[in-house]
């Protein structure tokens, strides 16, 4: 019996873990997605706006601005 219950705990255990790892997944991926689509929005904006004011409106930094594809 306590075999059986230890059993029970461990795979418990593995389940609740890999739940929660999914979970973080999801989460980081969300993350990446929204950041992507930012980028998206502030290369678009590049002829129009000054990047000071495209990181205001899309969130983004504008280090990570002038890293992705060389925006200037």
């Amino acid at each position: 019996m306590a075999l059986h219950d230890s059993v029970n705990a461990i795979l418990y255990a593995e389940q609740q873990g890999e739940q929660r790892g999914e979970e973080r997944g999801e989460k980081r991926g969300e993350k990446r997605g929204q950041r992507e689509a930012a980028i998206a929005i502030a290369r678009q904006l590049l002829d129009v706006l000054d990047l000071e004011t495209i990181a205001q409106k899309t969130g983004l930094t504008l280090d990570l601005l002038h890293e992705s594809n060389g925006m200037s």
